[in-house]
């Protein structure tokens, strides 16, 4: 196992760690969720730290079973903190685009539903920095990506997205692909 704190996950501790979030009583419950709050997390300009997001992804109970798991879960989980902060940053200074990592079903298409309802929790627990931003008309269309595929499956009518076509979903996914990193770059002033 790498404990170098700066080297991204490998695909199997990937599944790992997703394994690990589908059996607590948390708000995140996928790997994929876990990203998605992360990039909300760093783009917010106030930095949350361990202490305010690790309540959020473990739930009440903590989850661990032995300390063995708790330290190669907290690992990995700090882990992948540092590869979204490298990867946006770098997403930002290359004028490319920061993939998330979604999920993919038995034909490796990626619904990103579990994503978008991360990222709407990491703004959920920052909001007093996105208040001028979702005041903004545009800027809070940046948010409308992620907003659509977080409500597809809510079950309040009033609430729930329209239905999504195959191609309807690969628009919105690029969609939130390149709102992320120029929401990123919008906070970068303020968050330095």
């Amino acid at each position: 196992m790498n404990e170098d704190l700066n080297t991204p996950l490998s695909e199997d501790e990937m599944q790992t760690l997703d394994m690990f979030l589908a059996n607590l009583d948390g708000e995140v419950p996928s790997f994929e969720a876990l990203d998605g709050l992360f990039c909300a997390l760093r783009c917010a300009p106030t930095l949350v730290p361990p202490s305010g997001y690790l309540p959020v992804i473990l739930g009440e109970d903590g989850g661990f079973e032995d300390e063995d798991q708790a330290r190669t879960m907290l690992m990995f989980i700090t882990r992948h903190w540092n590869t979204v902060s490298d990867g946006l940053r770098e997403a930002m200074e290359t004028e490319t685009l920061y993939l998330p990592a979604l999920l993919v079903d038995e034909e490796g298409q990626a619904a990103g539903n579990d994503w978008a309802e991360g990222f709407l929790l990491g703004v959920s627990m920052t909001e007093d920095d996105w208040d001028d931003f979702i005041d903004d008309e545009d800027l809070g269309e940046l948010l409308v990506p992620m907003m659509v595929l977080a409500h597809e499956d809510n079950p309040d009518p009033e609430f729930k997205s329209p239905e999504i076509t195959d191609e309807n979903r690969e628009s919105l996914l690029n969609m939130m692909f390149n709102s992320l990193i120029l929401i990123f770059a919008h906070f970068e002033e303020r968050r330095t």
